[in-house]
């Protein structure tokens, strides 16, 4: 009991430990907002592009609803090694497909991008891409089989996929 008020201990119900406010719990508080608002901060590695997702997955189209998600093995490559495997999932919007590839534009930028028939496609890296985003229309080309029915409502089909080979 001979520790200063703002530092005394109380044992909750589930046998925790919180503290007492204080000095020591607002500085606790503006240390925990400092983090976090240093965390937001983007950094770029070197010879990457602003806005690229470096070693991150690439997000879904705000308001987009899943509607498949699959995985695929490549055949096993001439050297006997296993092929690669892709993971991918597709996303739907009702918000046009102009709409969806300005947000991209402005999350990804325009280094990685590539038009492709009535698709915008990204890709992380260019060369041996290991992550692609495209962006089309529900008349573009894009996997089908397995999936979800979709609503006669759509506007645009967001696919991302991610791809790892064997070492």
């Amino acid at each position: 009991m001979g520790e200063p008020m703002s530092t005394r201990r109380l044992r909750s119900e589930n046998n925790r430990y919180v503290l007492r406010q204080g000095t020591v719990s607002r500085t606790l508080l503006l240390g925990t907002l400092l983090i976090g608002l240093l965390s937001t901060v983007e950094t770029v590695p070197a010879g990457a592009q602003r806005g690229a997702p470096a070693d991150s997955a690439i997000v879904p189209y705000p308001r987009s609803v899943p509607f498949c998600q699959q995985h695929v093995t490549g055949a096993p490559g001439n050297d006997g090694k296993a092929g690669p495997h892709i993971n991918w999932s597709g996303y739907y919007s009702t918000d046009s497909q102009e709409a969806v590839v300005s947000h991209y534009m402005k999350a990804l930028g325009s280094e990685n991008h590539q038009k492709e028939d009535s698709a915008s496609v990204w890709r992380f890296p260019q060369m041996n891409s290991e992550r692609v985003l495209t962006v089309t229309t529900p008349k573009g080309s894009f996997p089908r089989e397995g999936c979800k029915a979709l609503p006669k409502a759509v506007r645009t089909i967001i696919i991302i996929s991610m791809m790892t080979r064997p070492d």
